[in-house]
């Protein structure tokens, strides 16, 4: 399910914020398509919850910090949009390159 995603953009530090270039949930085409709304402050102890299990099975931090970024290029993918290339009916422009660039980074 989603709430993965409402816990990073809650509960990660503002270095992470920074890293994986997070914004508000409602500023991601995958997020604010339905009216999920849960306490801030409840989504913040998710994410300790969801770092100590991925520690406590065994997950480096590394190993964290590359499924994090992960989950954050998910996010971004979504805010990618296309446009029907002029005269060309069989391709297409991003219309946002600069979301592909964040992508690809985090990837």
């Amino acid at each position: 399910n989603y709430h993965v995603f409402y816990y990073l953009l809650a509960g990660a530090s503002e270095e992470e914020k920074s890293a994986f270039h997070l914004k508000q949930p409602d500023e991601y085409h995958y997020l604010n398509q339905d009216c999920f709304s849960v306490e801030g402050e409840d989504l913040k102890h998710d994410f300790e919850r969801l770092q100590l299990a991925m520690e406590m099975v065994g997950f480096l931090p590394k190993t964290r910090k590359q499924i994090f970024s992960l989950l954050s290029a998910i996010l971004h993918l979504g805010n990618i949009c296309y446009k029907k290339k002029t005269y060309r009916d069989d391709s297409i422009d991003i219309c946002n390159p600069e979301v592909l660039t964040i992508v690809s980074e985090l990837l």
